[in-house]
């Protein structure tokens, strides 16, 4: 019984915790990834479309794995409704000719 709750408490913790969720997308440019972040503004929390695409200019260290972006069609916050359509136009987003 106690284990159960320990379980439960940590999964908790890791749902208070989560900020975001992506998808893996393919294209014809390559693979990256698209999904959501959240943020609090002043104690309203807002969810942001964002697509990340590997660096293919990384080369040191000290330069990023991944470089994430603000999606271009994410000028209006989601909304629950509007959380299943963004799974399909992420689909559509392309690879900026830069990272290719």
């Amino acid at each position: 019984m106690l284990e159960d709750n320990q379980k439960s408490n940590k999964s908790n913790d890791w749902k208070e915790r989560e900020i975001g969720a992506f998808w893996t997308r393919d294209s014809a440019k390559g693979k990256y990834l698209s999904g959501s972040i959240e943020v609090d503004e002043l104690g309203l929390k807002k969810k942001i479309k964002v697509v990340m695409f590997p660096n293919r200019y990384k080369d040191n260290d000290k330069k990023p794995d991944y470089v994430l972006y603000v999606s271009k069609d994410a000028e209006a916050p989601l909304t629950e409704d509007s959380s299943n359509n963004q799974v399909e136009s992420t689909k559509k987003e392309e690879i900026p000719d830069s990272l290719v």
